[in-house]
């Protein structure tokens, strides 16, 4: 009986101590995808699609279809793509950071067809279609804000779950950075 006690408790203890080191493997995955792979994303983001945003505003207060097609095919579809890849990069081992990851795979490969989309339409120079591509404009880019939404809700779900927290950082030129903590770490 004691030999068999033994076993149960030597089992439970295991099955206990999995339970720990699975849940830091995935709050450690979160932090390194968050802090490193996010992070540098973000950047490269803003660095290759910021500028191009002013751009596309002046061009469509100009009427200048031509050239808000040429900006889409050159300056905005390449670096989204060069993005996509970078995402579908990451590798991650925990499927809910994978999932994670997933969503904003699909918020970009959504904008990318969206904008080639527009730019296929603005080639075709048919009026009445591209004024109601640019109708839904608007639609388009509630859905996108929502599709963020739910991301940076899952991404908090995660953290709340696996308890991590944010913590501030600033670069050399004074900018912060909101990185990803453990709790206990503290």
């Amino acid at each position: 009986m004691k030999r068999y006690l033994s076993i149960v408790i030597g089992i439970t203890i295991m099955f206990l101590t999995y339970g720990c080191t699975n849940s830091d493997e995935v709050a450690n995955e979160l932090i390194e995808y968050h802090n490193n792979d996010w992070l540098t994303f973000k950047n490269m983001h803003d660095e290759k699609l910021g500028p191009i945003a002013s751009k596309f505003i002046i061009l469509t207060l100009r009427d200048d279809q031509k050239g808000v097609e040429v900006l889409i095919n050159e300056e905005f579809l390449p670096p989204v793509s060069e993005l996509v890849d970078y995402l579908e990069g990451i590798k991650l081992e925990n499927k809910e950071v994978q999932a994670l990851n997933q969503l904003m795979i699909e918020i970009e490969k959504e904008a990318y067809n969206k904008f080639k989309q527009t730019a296929e339409v603005l080639e075709r120079g048919d009026k009445k279609e591209i004024e109601e591509r640019f109708d839904k404009h608007d639609a388009y880019k509630d859905e996108q804000e929502e599709n963020f939404d739910k991301f940076y809700k899952e991404r908090e779900k995660l953290m709340k779950k696996y308890d991590v927290h944010w913590i501030e950082e600033y670069d050399e030129d004074g900018e912060r950075i909101d990185k990803m903590k453990r709790k206990e770490d503290d």
